[in-house]
C-alpha cells in the first residue's frame, strides 16, 4: 500500500469541520506544519508542534477538531491544538477513569 504524504491527510477532514473557516486551511499556512518531521531533535519537534498548536488556538473549530482527533485515534500531527503526546495522555486518562 502506498503511503500518502502527511499534507494529503487534510483531504480526509470530515465535512462537519469543513463548514468552519479553519485556521489550518488559510492562505499562507503550510499544512505540513501540522505534521512536523520527527527527524530533528526533541526540542525542535516540540517547537514545531507548539507553532502548529498556536495556529490552532485561534481556530473556530479547535474543540471539534480535537474531539474528532481523539475519537478517531489520530496518532500523527497536531489536531485541535493537541500533539500526539497530548492525545495519548488524554486517552490514557480516559481509559483509567
Amino acid at each position: 500500500m502506498k503511503q500518502r504524504a502527511s499534507y494529503q491527510l487534510f483531504a480526509d477532514i470530515p465535512p462537519f469541520l469543513r463548514r468552519h473557516d479553519l485556521a489550518c486551511r488559510q492562505p499562507g499556512v503550510d499544512p505540513a506544519a501540522f505534521f512536523p518531521a520527527a527527524d530533528g531533535s526533541p526540542e525542535r519537534q516540540r517547537r514545531a508542534e507548539q507553532a502548529a498548536a498556536g495556529i490552532c488556538a485561534g481556530c473556530p473549530a479547535v474543540d471539534e477538531c480535537a474531539a474528532w482527533a481523539l475519537a478517531t485515534c489520530q496518532d500523527h500531527g497536531v489536531w485541535g491544538g493537541l500533539t500526539p503526546a497530548d492525545r495519548q495522555r488524554i486517552r490514557a486518562r480516559r481509559a483509567a477513569a
